[in-house]
């Protein structure tokens, strides 16, 4: 595990890190890269015959974290599996998608709650 900005722990599991990735990408190539990694981190990182470290590190909730968000947007509802700092950072997905036109202005009041 590396140190990162302000004393943050960064790991491969970096949830900022990946929406910060993918935030520019339209509304498809969004869904395409949450699916991607959902696949490679299951795949990977299995917590029975996978990376034991990586699951120390917290690659399970990593996938959860991942399939709160292909949930999200999927069906527009917030997950119930994330919680409100997790929800939080879906904002600025939100926000890219906005401007380009694929959600409207109103799926940004979801985080005002």
């Amino acid at each position: 595990m590396r140190v990162g900005e302000a004393g943050t722990s960064v790991t491969r599991f970096g949830r900022p890190a990946f929406i910060k990735r993918i935030k520019n990408h339209d509304f498809m190539q969004m869904l395409e890269a949450v699916e991607q990694k959902i696949i490679e981190v299951d795949s990977r990182y299995h917590p029975v015959r996978g990376d034991p470290p990586a699951h120390a590190e917290g690659s399970g909730q990593y996938a959860a974290f991942l399939k709160g968000v292909a949930f999200y947007l999927k069906s527009g509802k917030r997950p119930a599996g994330l919680t409100g700092a997790e929800f939080q950072l879906l904002r600025p997905l939100v926000a890219s998608l906005v401007r380009r036109g694929q959600l409207r202005a109103e799926a940004l009041a979801a985080f005002d709650r």
